[in-house]
């Protein structure tokens, strides 16, 4: 008889434990983890991006983790086409999904209508950026409309608008508008939502880890080597407040509190979405155990 398992996705807020409850449902399920966090994409930021351990990514299967720089910009659309192109090379099966970005999950399970655009016209926009810079191509898309309003340090508003751009200029009918269809058709949905109270003390408890295991010097390097980082790698929670400090604005208990205090928002912020936005099939509302893996892998398990 053969066994056939339902896709999974694990979602929840920040400091929920995520990545350790994908990991066990993988170990008793098999199959590949894949990242549905929009920082965790980015190379040089594993620690204040939360990724996987190295060790963890290298022994079992994973991915879109950690192949973008961080000074490129990486859209819903791009990743929605980066998951489908996974699943055309038939990886291990089954699928486990992992995040907490809202935008990836609706992406991943309602599928993204999108705007004008080619894989050809995609690259010539971003060939374009590498080689005439950013502010060149705001300067053409403020010539083409001089109402045009994006900032030109908005990498990622400005990259889609300039495809736009190209695909009217082309002499042919640009590509018409077509929805990109949602990957996970039939998916088993587990929240971890712990209380608020305990929450915050993993969130604290994290951010104590981070700054043991190197994020300052993470930091550092990253500045040296990426001085101009794109817009969505600029929100990754920390980039900013460990720079300032290392700018000389403030202290770095100034900084780690005001780390502390926008992660705290940001998971309030997932948790509203998620109790609004995506269908779940088990909440698990205290600290997960292994009581809840085995419900997982057999509710996935489909003969």
């Amino acid at each position: 008889m053969t066994i056939n398992m339902k896709n999974i996705l694990v979602v929840g807020p920040t400091a929920s434990g995520k990545s350790g409850f994908a990991k066990a449902v993988q170990s008793r399920a098999g199959g590949t983890i894949v990242n549905a966090d929009s920082c965790q994409v980015y190379q040089d930021v594993p620690i204040l991006s939360a990724q996987p351990q190295l060790k963890d990514l290298k022994q079992t299967p994973h991915a879109l983790y950690t192949f973008i720089p961080p000074d490129h910009s990486y859209s819903v659309g791009q990743y929605l086409d980066d998951v489908h192109t996974l699943e055309n090379t038939k990886p291990l099966t089954p699928l486990t999904f992992v995040g907490g970005t809202g935008l990836y999950l609706s992406a991943l399970t309602k599928g993204l209508d999108v705007g004008p655009s080619s894989a050809e016209i995609r690259n010539k926009a971003h060939q374009d950026a590498k080689q005439l810079g950013h502010d060149v191509i705001h300067q053409r898309l403020q010539k083409a409309a001089p109402n045009f309003s994006v900032h030109p340090n908005n990498h990622q508003r400005l990259l889609r608008a300039y495809e736009i751009y190209l695909a009217e200029k082309q002499e042919t009918a640009p590509p018409e508008t077509q929805p990109k269809p949602p990957p996970l058709t039939e998916v088993y949905v587990v929240l971890l939502n712990p209380p608020a109270d305990a929450l915050r003390q993993k969130i604290k408890s994290r951010l104590g880890q981070m700054m043991e295991e190197g994020a300052l010097d993470e930091i550092e390097a990253l500045k040296r080597k990426y001085p101009n980082l794109g817009t969505s790698a600029q929100k990754i929670i920390g980039v900013k407040e460990l720079s300032d400090y290392l700018d000389g604005k403030g202290t770095l208990a100034d900084a780690q509190e005001r780390i502390y205090i926008r992660t705290c928002q940001y998971a309030k912020r997932q948790r509203t979405w998620f109790r609004h936005k995506i269908a779940v099939d088990k909440v698990i509302d205290t600290a997960w155990d292994l009581a809840d893996v085995k419900e997982v892998v057999q509710k996935i398990t489909c003969p």
